[in-house]
């Protein structure tokens, strides 16, 4: 019966983790359809009491610098994400890492796949657990109370300095990464605070000066600008091809909800959470939306055109202003500068949405979405929770971040870091990528690490969003009990269809936007189940906040 039950939980999981891929927009999350054998609950038992003993057995031999074992040692990891990033035995980065700690890592996923979901698959219907286990914060979050995976709390009390000293300064951690047990399972990246800014608004400036045009302040402002852009033919062809605001992702329409302060998902509002599109704010953004696209200010391709909209709509000198990630918006100022002379794409704050905030939607996660942990097959869990240790350590961080000394960045005698030339010749970050570093592994991401991808343009507009406090705080990351995790799917994938749906008839016209429609669409969704979710995340929120 322990065999069918765990199959049961696990074939849950599998619909769950594609949810998740889906609303993060990461094919990340690891899935299992797959049996185990009866005495996987046993194995876990005992890892986990082992892990116990361990923690309280008596102080072992100090090692010298940030050796972990006296003799090498190597421990099995499965590592796959992205249907791409496959942990690789011949990365430097983790080469030097074994030199170090004297414990090197043979990742268990071949190289060569192509398929996350298909490699976890495989892992877990084998039945054969590597003693760490790269995955998706969800997936992992739940794996652990089914026996994969083993409680990292008293590990990293015992044998973890680094990671606790930032969990004690940080308790977010430790929030983000418990499950519905209350047991700690994995071990996330963290981002400092002081790198918050993800993306950001910005305009045709060599357009504002054209028309004699100010920075638009206001919603009010920048509605006035784009019918400026689209009426007054700011490009010179003589026609009104003008696209004045455009977006590479089909959820570019949803960035302009939050100039009525309305939101296309959950949010707080006054302590309670509540279900952005069923509120009044959601209608009186819609009828705004619906006549900016009416009116031609919106690209009316939007929801079709796809990821090279900036190439396509920059490089015809058509597109007017976009609300995406500064750093590749603005490069188009280097790329352009033959093809459209003048050309100059200017972040600017976030115009002042109805209630006169300047808000911007989106804001850096302080913890990246995947960790490890420790399987509960395992029989080196100590040794494991020392080498996650590490790489919150000095050595490990600068690994994690910059590669290896002297073949991908070099350091001075004030230890001021610098990238070698050939890791800064075509894509930075690919570059390093390809020697293990810069990716979803746990360690401290290193926020001076944008200077080598910023342009001054750049930086600068990163220093107002940050002094102006412009990105708001994002909605947690909730864990929820078996049963709550099961109906909050069901009903979150029904509802989030729909909304899709109607959102996209609403803003191409197709649909009128009125009381009496919305107030049917509400109702639609309360036969959904919509009541029934917010009660499930309101539980699951004032667990988090206890």
């Amino acid at each position: 019966m322990k065999t069918r039950k765990w199959l049961t939980i696990l074939t849950c999981t599998v619909l769950l983790a594609g949810l998740v891929s889906a609303c993060s927009k990461d094919n990340n999350t690891t899935s299992n359809e797959a049996s185990n054998n009866a005495n996987e609950s046993n194995a876990a038992n005992t890892s986990q009491a082992d892990a116990t003993n361990a923690a309280n057995a008596p102080a072992e031999e100090t090692l010298a610098g940030s050796l972990i074992t006296k003799d090498p040692l190597q421990l099995t990891i499965h590592m796959h994400y992205g249907n791409r990033w496959a942990f690789d035995d011949n990365w430097s980065v983790f080469k030097e890492a074994a030199k170090l700690t004297n414990v090197s890592l043979h990742g268990t996923t071949p190289t060569t796949g192509t398929d996350s979901y298909e490699m976890a698959n495989l892992m877990l219907a084998s039945g054969e657990l590597p003693d760490i286990i790269h995955g998706f914060h969800d997936w992992m979050r739940q794996q652990g109370p089914e026996g994969v995976l083993i409680d990292l709390k008293d590990l990293i009390d015992q044998y973890a300095p680094n990671i606790k000293k930032m969990m004690d300064a940080d308790p977010g951690i430790e929030k983000y990464a418990l499950a519905s047990d209350g047991k700690m399972y994995f071990i996330p990246s963290v981002v400092p605070q002081d790198n918050i800014v993800a993306k950001g608004w910005m305009i045709r400036q060599d357009w504002l000066d054209k028309l004699q045009l100010p920075v638009p302040q206001t919603y009010q402002d920048y509605y006035n600008t784009l019918k400026a852009f689209k009426e007054k033919d700011p490009n010179g062809n003589g026609k009104a091809d003008e696209v004045p605001y455009m977006s590479r992702n089909t959820s570019g329409v949803q960035d302009l909800l939050i100039f009525w302060d309305a939101d296309y998902g959950w949010k707080l509002r006054d302590g309670k959470v509540a279900w952005g599109p069923s509120e009044q704010q959601f209608k009186d953004a819609l009828t705004n939306i619906a006549k900016w696209y009416k009116e031609g200010l919106i690209d009316k391709e939007i929801f079709t055109r796809g990821p090279q909209a900036r190439e396509e709509l920059f490089g015809a000198n058509v597109g007017g202003s976009t609300h995406d990630f500064m750093q590749s918006s603005t490069k188009f100022n280097e790329t352009l500068a033959e093809q459209v002379p003048g050309f100059k794409m200017q972040p600017i704050a976030p115009p002042a949405n109805v209630s006169g905030q300047h808000v911007e939607e989106t804001k850096n996660s302080t913890y990246l979405l995947h960790g490890w942990g420790i399987s509960s097959k395992s029989e080196h869990p100590v040794e494991a929770i020392k080498y996650f240790d590490f790489w919150y350590g000095k050595e490990g961080e600068q690994l994690a971040n910059y590669g290896v000394k002297d073949e991908t960045y070099t350091a001075d005698a004030s230890g001021n870091i610098d990238l070698t030339p050939k890791v800064k010749e075509g894509n930075l970050l690919e570059n390093l990528n390809l020697v293990g570093a810069q990716l979803e592994y746990p360690h401290t991401v290193d926020p001076t690490f944008s200077r080598f991808q910023n342009t001054p343009i750049v930086n600068e507009a990163f220093k107002m969003y940050t002094e102006g406090n412009y990105p708001r705080e994002q909605f947690p990351v909730l864990s929820y009990l078996e049963d709550e995790q099961k109906r909050y799917d069901e009903i979150l994938g029904a509802i989030n269809t729909y909304v899709n749906e109607m959102f996209q008839k609403w803003v191409m016209g197709n649909q009128p936007v009125d009381d009496k429609t919305f107030d049917a669409f509400v109702g639609k969704m309360k036969e959904m189940g919509l009541d029934e979710m917010v009660q499930i995340q309101q539980a699951a929120y004032d667990r988090y906040v206890k």
